[in-house]
């Protein structure tokens, strides 16, 4: 069995390969020709590689306070290796890549970074951890909005990429499907009660 402080470094060293890796993604992401021509796009994935940027950066910080063993960096690229691969069949192949899907498959991707935060949380808070346990919580709670903003810029995105393609399509289905997605979101505290 694995002490406390040996599992808690390894959550923590996933969650940074996560970041990192999704970070990757986001800025190959970036440089996708169309995205010029979205600029609320291009903001929100600029602030989605800002933000995964200083998580990786603070997370590193704190695992640098660490007692480290002397595998500590084989076992930082072994966990990138791990989530690598788990990530690398999340984003699918990256060829011909339209905004949207790329918009796609980062929202997915912070999805699963917030999901992987919480259970990082989980796990400092039950052994204590209390320092670790502010970094996820701060994780999560700057990955929440951005998982938000990508969510309501996902359909602009289709319709934009719709109507380059040639079809009619409608630009209200951009309010509506917002709409939608604000009353699926605002619903969550409704169906807790």
């Amino acid at each position: 069995m694995k002490d406390e402080k040996s599992l808690l470094t390894s959550y923590a060293e996933d969650q940074l390969a996560a970041l990192t890796h999704v970070l990757e993604a986001v800025e190959e992401h970036l440089k996708i020709e169309d995205l010029d021509t979205l600029p609320e796009a291009q903001n929100a994935l600029s602030s989605v590689r800002l933000t995964l940027a200083l998580l990786s950066d603070e997370l590193r910080e704190q695992l640098a306070t660490e007692p480290k063993s002397a595998s500590f960096e084989g076992t930082i690229k072994s966990a990138i290796t791990n989530v690598s691969g788990f990530l690398a069949g999340l984003y699918g192949q990256m060829r011909s890549e339209t905004l949207s899907r790329a918009v796609r498959d980062d929202l997915t991707a912070l999805n699963f970074l917030c999901t992987t935060y919480s259970m990082l949380f989980a796990t400092a808070t039950a052994f204590e951890a209390g320092p670790l346990a502010l970094v996820a919580s701060r994780g999560m709670n700057r990955l929440t909005p951005l998982i938000v903003e990508l969510s309501l810029i996902l359909p602009l995105v289709v319709v934009h990429e719709l109507t380059a393609d040639g079809y009619q399509a409608d630009p209200i289905a951009i309010e509506e499907c917002s709409v939608q997605l604000n009353e699926a979101w605002n619903s969550i505290g409704a169906t807790r009660q």
